[in-house]
């Protein structure tokens, strides 16, 4: 197995519609190729793995500190993390995503903390819609909703947009999906562990 794809990658069977050539860039689907949106603490828009794919940014809580190239940069890196599972380049170095040349965004939401409100989380969500942008990633959550948010879920829905985000990292529990993954307008995302059972703390 090429030690550049990552397991994820692996499990979801990336590497075959990559080499179908289904990467996600302009030239695959006739569309003008696909807009992730990366809701979340920013993106390093200088990492090797990333940089090409980087595009358009919108900041709601604006990045703090020394590496801060863009209000939308990430002063946390949790954003960058989850831009890099979801579409870093297949350029012979680090990880390969699960899409290699769909354009990225950074709306972000959250501070250096990882921390943020619903208002902001909200209002990232909508952006993403207004943008007509493809797929919103919501690695974030809480234990209780917001009207405000789960409005913004049923506004993007609307608009084609496929929200996912993280059922959650409070488990072991039974029916405890976190928000906005609990809304029936976005995809919960689960953790698994190398044998694809559920994570302990998922």
């Amino acid at each position: 197995e090429d030690r550049s794809v990552d397991r994820a990658v692996d499990r979801v069977d990336a590497e075959k519609a990559h080499a179908n050539g289904e990467t996600g860039g302009d030239n695959t689907d006739g569309e003008g190729g696909a807009d992730i949106a990366i809701i979340d603490t920013g993106i390093d828009d200088d990492h090797p793995d990333l940089q090409a794919n980087v595009g358009a940014g919108k900041a709601y809580v604006k990045c703090k500190g020394p590496t801060c190239t863009y209000s939308w940069s990430d002063d946390n890196d949790h954003g960058t993390h989850c831009a890099g599972i979801a579409d870093a380049v297949d350029n012979g170095e680090g990880v390969v995503g699960v899409s290699t040349d769909a354009t990225l965004h950074a709306v972000k939401v959250l501070d250096r903390d990882g921390a943020g409100s619903f208002s902001d989380v909200a209002a990232g969500i909508e952006y993403t819609a207004d943008q007509g942008w493809d797929v919103g990633s919501l690695s974030l959550g809480a234990s209780s909703g917001s009207q405000t948010v789960k409005d913004a879920c049923q506004y993007a829905a609307d608009r084609g947009v496929l929200l996912v985000a993280a059922a959650g990292n409070g488990g072991p529990c039974t029916d405890c999906v976190g928000y906005p993954a609990a809304y029936s307008t976005v995809m919960a995302i689960s953790s698994t562990d190398r044998d694809d059972s559920l994570s302990s703390f998922s």
